[in-house]
């Protein structure tokens, strides 16, 4: 049996435990997966004590998916690169290592919902440069992707956050977004605008090609004005709900070994 625990304070991301209990249900599996409240300062106390009681890796809630980091032993290169993760193992070693699948699921993502998609040569435009954003970006230039605009409203700041990502890269200011958007073959929104609360993201949309893949990461609300206007131009769209979903069915098929689908139902438990 596999014991894994999602920990943070407050926990943020119940559709990842409905996700995840759902699929332990669905193919019928001897698993654990327990959400436990745990505030930071208590991490490092928590960490310890999980792989004494059997506990196999940890889910890491948005509300701690950076403070983790000062008690890991070793990164993936996504985690080292995003400064992020969302899935922590204990090795047999004793190592604490830390893992963000939050490219891979973008990737998986689009080639689920759009077979055959080339990168090679293509042009990503990609709005934020937060870890979100450099998670993308890594996963494209693996992928092969001929260049990306990052798009920021501090190109400084910006600069230093994504230089760790090695490619045909750039980052412009926002207001000389309109100059990349005809060259975008995949556009990404990685800000947090069009969460619910937030003011919604919009842009030029006549500016893009036809064929232009829309995706937003945003999940709150599943459909964002952003996915909607793009819609309703008929171009290719992808909302963040799907990303979530992929995003927490690679970690789950890390955690457990069992690749899971993405059914009806569990996007139901996903919006609910």
């Amino acid at each position: 049996m596999a014991k894994v625990v999602m920990i943070g304070y407050p926990l943020l991301e119940k559709k990842w435990v409905n996700s995840f209990n759902y699929w332990i249900q669905k193919y019928n599996q001897d698993n654990l997966f327990l959400p436990l409240s745990v505030k930071n300062e208590d991490l490092e106390t928590v960490l310890k004590a999980l792989p004494k009681m059997g506990f196999e890796a940890v889910v890491a809630d948005i509300s701690s998916s950076k403070e983790i980091l000062k008690y890991l032993d070793s990164w993936s290169n996504e985690a080292h690169i995003t400064q992020s993760v969302n899935v922590v193992s204990f090795e047999k070693d004793g190592r604490v290592r830390g893992h963000n699948f939050m490219g891979e699921g973008f990737i998986e993502n689009i080639f689920q919902n759009n077979p055959g998609f080339e990168f090679n040569g293509k042009t990503a435009v990609v709005l934020g440069t937060g870890s979100s954003a450099k998670a993308v970006g890594c996963a494209l230039l693996k992928e092969g992707i001929g260049e990306i605009y990052f798009i920021s409203r501090h190109k400084n700041k910006a600069e230093e956050s994504i230089k760790a990502l090695k490619g045909n890269i750039h980052v412009l200011e926002w207001d000389k977004m309109d100059e990349v958007l005809p060259k975008a073959d995949v556009l990404v929104n990685a800000t947090p605008l069009g969460m619910k609360g937030l003011d919604d993201l919009k842009i030029d949309m006549p500016l893009l090609k036809n064929n232009c893949l829309v995706c937003d990461l945003v999940y709150l609300p599943a459909k964002t004005f952003f996915v909607n206007e793009a819609a309703k131009r008929g171009l290719p769209v992808l909302d963040g709900l799907s990303l979530l979903l992929q995003q927490a069915r690679m970690s789950f098929h890390f955690c457990y070994g069992i690749l899971p689908d993405i059914d009806s139902k569990v996007r139901e438990l996903a919006e609910a």
